[in-house]
């Protein structure tokens, strides 16, 4: 594999580093970093399109007579509009939940405006404007109640994503999952969409901070026992990637998914993948 060599000293924070066939070698204070991503130009090839240092994160393996490593050993991943379409059950459970309390519908559109920070948000979000916390409260757990026993008919994975993550695990790569959403539900949808292909899977659970915050994520790594250096988070909002930039991880996008009001601000990602393939080149170098 031939690779793009930047010199040490040079940093490569925000710096445009040209594709080079399938990786490349970023140095810095005498050591580097080999990482292969992908190019957000629809080509599908393995590229950098803009590697942002974080810090002192990046401090490689040492050398070897080609430079040296640092592979991803973990990758994290949101769950709704990354691993699972959960959309239309989402939404039922909000109408079935607005019609009991007297409240007009909403559609698809209007909740994926809101989507990315969680239940609770999701749902004072869609509520009618005046409506007070308490109200807010009472819809949630509500909500919560009908989307727990709707047994989640409207919801599948992305194509492709299964095999993706029996491939990762197959390989060695720590996987999990980090998501806004409320606790139970996320164990709920992993035993019933996903079981076995975790090693550790956390929601919602008050009062731990939620994403963008990067407390949990980082106590998540330390469980695994990987640096974060050596993780990567995914996800499909803005929300993913400042979680990602406030850990320390690689921020990696996806292209499929929901089509938000505010979309992936790409030039803040280090990787944004068009298919879970993908997600195995992150992980070899």
């Amino acid at each position: 594999m031939r690779l793009k060599r930047v010199s040490p000293g040079r940093g490569f924070s925000r710096e445009r580093v040209q594709v080079h066939k399938s990786g490349f070698v970023a140095k810095r204070s005498g050591e580097c970093i080999e990482i292969p991503v992908v190019h957000p130009d629809g080509t599908g090839q393995l590229a950098i399109h803009g590697f942002k240092r974080r810090g002192s994160c990046y401090s490689g393996h040492g050398p070897d007579e080609r430079g040296c490593r640092m592979p991803v050993k973990a990758i994290v991943f949101d769950m709704d509009g990354t691993i699972l379409h959960t959309l239309p059950d989402l939404v039922a459970a909000a109408n079935e939940t607005f019609a009991q309390l007297g409240y007009p519908a909403r559609t698809e559109a209007e909740a994926l405006e809101r989507m990315g920070s969680g239940g609770r948000h999701l749902v004072e979000k869609l509520m009618p404007p005046g409506c007070t916390r308490a109200e807010g409260e009472r819809a949630f757990q509500l909500w919560r109640e009908i989307y727990i026993a709707s047994d989640y008919v409207g919801t599948q994975p992305f194509p492709g994503i299964v095999e993706a993550l029996r491939d990762l695990r197959a390989r060695g790569v720590a996987t999990a999952i980090l998501s806004n959403k409320f606790d139970a539900g996320v164990q709920a949808l992993v035993e019933r969409f996903f079981d076995g292909l975790f090693d550790l899977v956390r929601g919602e659970i008050p009062p731990a901070p939620r994403k963008p915050d990067p407390t949990v994520l980082l106590s998540m790594l330390a469980e695994l026992d990987v640096r974060p250096a050596e993780a990567a988070y995914v996800g499909d909002t803005v929300v993913d990637a400042q979680v990602a930039r406030n850990a320390g991880v690689l921020a990696v996008g996806v292209s499929w998914g929901y089509d938000k009001t505010e979309p992936l601000p790409r030039d803040e990602l280090d990787a944004y993948l068009r298919d879970p393939a993908e997600f195995v080149p992150l992980c070899t170098v």
